[in-house]
């Protein structure tokens, strides 16, 4: 639980920012713009803003559902998902053991390669 609060407070603290951030640039914009220019000011934070919260709470929904689907006993730590898949296709940035010379068979052989 004092994972959530701590979350809900730095997104509070984000939040903080970019209000005085917006309210800056809006004061500004009536001193300086015209309110058209103040108008797509506010659409385009407002819409930003939406997005960005929208892609934070579908992100944290993604990761909590694929946690509680984790059987850590089954865990390994070798297995690839679909996103290791797409980013690496053909498995160029695993880490292997290194196998001695002498102990090279047929098999191994195939198998590294």
């Amino acid at each position: 639980m004092t994972m959530i609060n701590k979350q809900n407070s730095e997104i509070l603290s984000f939040a903080k920012v970019f209000i005085v951030l917006n309210l800056c640039i809006t004061i500004y914009g009536f001193i300086f713009q015209n309110s058209i220019w103040v108008l797509n000011l506010q659409v385009a934070f407002f819409s930003s803003l939406f997005i960005t919260i929208a892609s934070f709470l579908s992100y944290r929904r993604n990761v909590q559902n694929r946690l509680k689907n984790v059987d850590s006993s089954k865990f390994v730590a070798s297995e690839r998902d679909k996103i290791d898949e797409i980013d690496d296709p053909y498995d160029l940035y695993s880490e292997y053991e290194e196998i001695p010379e002498e102990e090279l068979t047929p098999e191994k052989i195939k198998y590294c390669f």
